[in-house]
């Protein structure tokens, strides 16, 4: 039975170009959204991290604490790991936003 179905059905390649061409475009369009909105959050999260270093918060695991203690949920309303504090950390590293620095401080002070 499977090898009558076989040769009955034939694939349109210019079809699926077709929906391949329209899926990419989506593709890159929500990932273009998603990186956009954590640029967003974490640009708004930056001057709290910034007061929590200020405060004594000097440890990935303490920064989430203090996040997670104050209330504030991470970009998806869950409670803050140190690898998302990390991630953060790293965005702000690349140069993006001025004022919080990773673990061990401001690279100008050292």
């Amino acid at each position: 039975m499977l090898e009558s179905i076989r040769g009955t059905h034939t694939v349109v390649g210019c079809m699926k170009v077709g929906i391949d061409r329209f899926a990419d475009k989506g593709r890159e369009t929500s990932i273009r959204v998603r990186q956009e909105r954590a640029r967003r959050y974490a640009a708004d999260l930056a001057p709290t991290i910034a007061e929590l270093q200020a405060s004594g918060a000097t440890t990935l695991r303490s920064v989430a604490a203090a996040l997670n203690a104050r209330g504030i949920p991470t970009a998806r309303g869950g409670k803050w790991t140190p690898v998302q504090v990390s991630r953060i950390f790293a965005w702000v590293a690349s140069g993006q936003q001025a004022g919080v620095f990773p673990p061990g401080g401001d690279p100008a002070r050292r």
